[in-house]
This record gives structure tokens, C-alpha cells and sequence, in this order.
């Protein structure tokens, strides 16, 4: 267990948490009593390679041992957060069956053995984004009912995207926990990933500038938490706790923001074909979905997302360049955020951005007075 002085190093680690202990039946248990420690906790640096044995339970938390929890099945268990989750991210939890002849205490948690059982998202879609987790100084989730009896390691992770558009950005802030689950049933989690394996530095999700994006479809991080989730619940429970969350990935989409000049509600018109975007001078919003005429809006700001499907490398579609269409309440604007586009080679007619908000790979058209990026769409935070 730290000391009192050691943990007290946390404040040189600015905006860097760990999660040092379970939470059960309303109690915090001691630091590191459940929990394995791991080399170098208190100075609550993230994990950033996906592909290292570090991401399972962080550095040495594979092999580093704690004493194991009794925690009944369908209960809720959690982790508190030292200081508190400070950037912008999903929570996920795993866990582990303890295989025949092994103990919590002394198994490392290898191979393809580890099955999501909670995982949240930002709320907000499309207007102003919040993570439940965020200022958090703790996390939970349900044990589901369904889960066979035995000994498990919990597995609780923050992935940190606000630096997660450059590949090695995104930040995991992990820890394990030992438990024994008794009252439980029959349930067959699945699917089963490893750790390192699960996850890839170029995956959707992982590599993505989530300052940017449009948010369209729901959904993140492989594997899904549905099939595992069901098996495991059972009677249905899958969709009180399979909480939505978000999908980065798929084809590149544009929308039209939309801004009522009285209410400033806005709506999207998702899948615009990309092949359409030089005649957006001429489109008119869905009859039936729209809620003003096109007389009231204030603005109709283009914004292309090159979601992170895309190949590095690859080209941008020439029409994705088009003319910008009116900006009313900004005097900067963003064309969209792709691992092709480095300050030095943006595409003809945008500049690099000023990386206030931007980060790697932003281009801006030229023209305006850029100092930052929008962070949300709706709500500029140019100057």
C-alpha cells in the first residue's frame, strides 16, 4: 500500500487519476486492499500502448496480487477515482473468470478470457457533448445476475481521447480488482478478447479527434457489449445496462448544422452523399423534419467529418473542398480533422488550424481568423 507522502506526488501528475479501490454494498474499501498496486500508481500516469502487457491491468499488474472480494452476483460493484476523472472519455469494465487451479491471487489473467460488462458514452449527440464520468470520483456497474459463481478479475478502464487524434494519443487509466462471485448462474459470457489484443492504436474510437467529429451513429470499442451482456444477464437485462454509446466510424458523411434564428435548436441532415456537396448552395432541408424555413436560420455552417475508416493516406474527395457556406456567429471554420491532413500539406484553400483546441491534423479554410477550432458545432468557441 502507498504512503501517505507518495500519493501526495499525484499533484505533480496534473489531470492523471488511477483507481485505487472497490466500492461494495455503499462501502470504499482500503487503497490497493482489493485492487492490485501497480509500478509507478502514484504518479497516476496513463497507459498509451495498446499493444504492451500494461494494458491489461497497467504496468505490473499482471503479476502484482491483492486480497479478493466477496461480491454477490447482480449487485453493483465500483472503483473509486483518485483525484477525480478529469478528460473526456468512455468507462468500460471487464472481467475475468479465475481459471480450474488457479486463485485471483495468482493468476496473471492471460489469453482470450476477458468479456465487457459495461460500458458509457457521451450524451449530448449533436449539441453540447458530456461524459457522464466527467469531475466523477468514482465509477459503477452491475455485477450481471446471470454470472457463474467463482473468482474473477475486474477489469475498470478510462480511455482519455481529448489527446486521441495523433495514433499512441489515447490515454488508459486502468486498474484490476479481485472478486468472488457467489448467488450467481449459468450464464456463458462472451465474446472473449485478450489484453494486449483487444484493442488496436488505429481502431475507431481510439484514434480519433473527438473535438471534431459530427456525432452521428451510436456505438464504441470492440468487442460489443450486447452479445456478452445478454448471456450474462439474462430476462432481458441487456437493455437497461447496455447504455448507448458512440460509433466513430463508418464512410465519410457531411451534415448541414442548422440553427433556428429563435430557439438555436439545431438539427442534422445525416448521409449526404459526398458527391452532392457542390450543389449545397441549392439544397433545401427535409420537408417533414425540418422545424423553420430556410428564411429563419441563422446559419448553415458545412462541416465534413473524415471519420477514421479512412485509410492514412488516402485521398480527400475533391468535392469535400467546396465552398464554404455562410458563417453567421464565427469567424473560423473547419473542414474536417483526417490523418492525411498535417499542418505543412493541407489541401488547397485551408491552412493548418492553431492547435488551441485542434491538435494534429486540422485544417481550417484560409480567409477567416482562425485561433481555434470549433470545439462543439453549435457552439463555436472561436475568437
Amino acid at each position: 500500500m502507498k504512503s501517505i507522502s507518495l500519493l501526495a506526488l499525484a499533484g505533480a501528475a496534473s489531470a492523471h487519476y488511477t483507481f485505487p479501490a472497490l466500492i461494495s454494498g455503499g462501502t470504499t474499501t482500503g487503497a490497493w486492499e482489493y485492487v492490485r498496486d501497480w509500478t509507478g500508481s502514484y504518479t497516476y500516469n496513463p497507459v498509451q500502448d495498446v499493444s504492451s502487457l500494461d494494458i491489461r491491468c497497467n504496468v505490473d499488474g499482471s503479476t502484482n496480487t491483492a486480497s479478493t472480494l466477496d461480491v454477490t452476483a447482480g449487485s453493483k460493484l465500483g472503483f473509486s477515482a483518485t483525484p477525480d476523472i478529469y478528460h473526456p472519455g468512455p468507462v468500460l469494465a471487464y472481467l475475468a473468470k479465475v481459471p480450474s487451479g488457479q486463485t485471483a491471487a495468482t493468476w496473471d489473467g492471460s489469453g482470450a478470457v476477458w468479456f465487457k460488462i459495461y460500458e458509457d458514452g457521451p450524451t449530448g449527440l449533436g449539441t453540447q457533448l458530456a461524459w457522464p464520468s466527467d469531475a466523477a470520483t468514482s465509477v459503477s456497474f452491475t455485477i450481471p445476475s446471470a454470472t457463474p459463481d467463482g473468482e474473477y478479475l475486474v477489469r475498470v478502464e478510462h480511455i482519455a481521447l481529448h489527446s486521441a487524434s495523433t495514433s499512441g494519443g489515447a490515454q488508459f487509466y486502468i486498474s484490476c480488482g479481485q472478486i468472488n462471485v457467489t448467488g450467481g448462474g449459468s450464464g456463458t459470457p462472451g465474446p472473449l478478447v485478450a489484453f494486449p489484443g483487444a484493442y488496436s492504436a488505429s481502431d475507431p474510437g481510439i484514434l480519433i479527434g473527438i473535438y471534431y467529429p459530427v456525432w452521428g451513429e451510436r456505438r464504441i470499442f470492440r468487442p460489443e457489449l450486447g452479445d456478452a451482456r445478454r448471456r450474462a444477464a439474462g430476462h432481458g437485462e441487456s437493455s437497461t445496462h447496455n447504455p448507448p454509446t458512440l460509433r466513430l466510424y463508418g464512410r465519410l458523411r457531411a451534415y448541414m448544422l442548422q440553427t433556428n434564428k429563435t430557439t438555436s435548436k439545431a438539427f442534422f441532415t445525416p448521409n449526404l452523399p459526398v458527391r452532392h456537396l457542390s450543389s449545397l448552395s441549392t439544397l433545401q432541408p427535409p420537408a417533414q423534419t425540418n422545424p423553420v424555413s430556410y428564411n429563419n436560420m441563422r446559419s448553415a455552417i458545412l462541416i465534413v467529418s473524415a471519420l477514421f475508416s479512412l485509410a492514412a493516406g488516402a485521398a480527400i474527395d475533391s468535392d469535400v473542398l467546396t465552398k464554404h457556406e455562410n458563417v453567421g456567429r464565427a469567424t473560423c471554420s473547419w473542414i474536417g480533422h483526417a490523418p492525411m491532413c498535417k499542418p505543412g500539406n493541407c489541401p488547397a484553400g485551408t491552412q493548418a488550424c492553431a492547435q488551441d483546441f485542434c491538435g494534429d491534423g486540422a485544417c481550417c479554410f484560409t480567409g477567416f481568423k482562425v485561433k481555434c477550432c470549433t470545439v462543439n458545432p453549435n457552439v463555436p468557441s472561436c475568437t
